[in-house]
């Protein structure tokens, strides 16, 4: 005998996590990066800009000020229970112009970090004002992922020690669509039995689902 396959993949969309820094500080994230820090709307960025936030009253704001590379690091929740998994966040650079001045994006899975995402460039200022934010989205599902119990994200800001070298990053959200659950056939019976000649058989089955729905198809094969 064999049974029909539940094709059902997804259904509601979820923020899984996120934070837009509004805790004025990195308590959401996973270390205190020494040349990170987390600024309030109006107030000087490390070049003495007044920064305006994306949304809410704060963003973090990286500069390599001690010339090596300085990661902020954030591991993610459990994502095996999802898909169309991606994470996404505004961002603004300012004077990444030089050789070897750059933001670089990692994600880590599978053991290894892989870089997904490269700035480097000037906006032609020196400040982020509102019109300076872009949002940019890493579809997770397109990095090869197999083990989705350990990923992470970091973001490394890399300068040549000069207080414009500056990179803000706001509003980080990793969603994902709820996988849905699969159905589970607990049990079934065939009357009569076995070797019986019959006209009409009656063919039983219960169905349960974990989130007690009931199926819209169901196939039931007999040999």
């Amino acid at each position: 005998g064999g049974g029909g396959t539940d094709t059902r993949t997804s259904r509601t969309r979820v923020v899984i996590w996120s934070d837009g820094f509004e805790s004025g500080d990195f308590s959401n994230w996973n270390n205190n990066p020494s040349d990170w820090t987390v600024r309030s709307n109006g107030q000087g960025d490390y070049g003495g800009q007044s920064v305006t936030v994306h949304s809410g009253s704060y963003c973090a704001n990286g500069h390599d000020g001690n010339g090596a590379n300085d990661y902020l690091i954030k591991r993610f929740p459990d994502l095996s229970g999802y898909t169309n998994r991606q994470v996404s966040y505004w961002w603004d650079q300012q004077d990444l112009d030089n050789w070897g001045e750059r933001v670089t994006v990692y994600i880590y899975h599978d053991g290894s970090w892989q870089a997904v995402r490269n700035y480097q460039a000037n906006d032609g200022d020196q400040r982020t004002d509102s019109w300076d934010w872009q949002q940019d989205t890493i579809n997770l599902e397109t990095l090869g992922i197999s083990d989705w119990t350990d990923v992470r994200i970091r973001f490394l800001c890399r300068g040549s020690m000069e207080w414009s070298d500056e990179f803000m990053l706001d509003d980080v959200v990793l969603s994902g669509n709820l996988a849905e659950p699969k159905p589970h056939l607990s049990n079934g019976g065939v009357s009569p039995g076995s070797g019986v000649r019959a006209d009409t058989f009656s063919y039983t089955v219960t169905y349960t689902h974990d989130t007690g729905q009931w199926p819209t198809v169901m196939r039931v094969y007999i040999d």
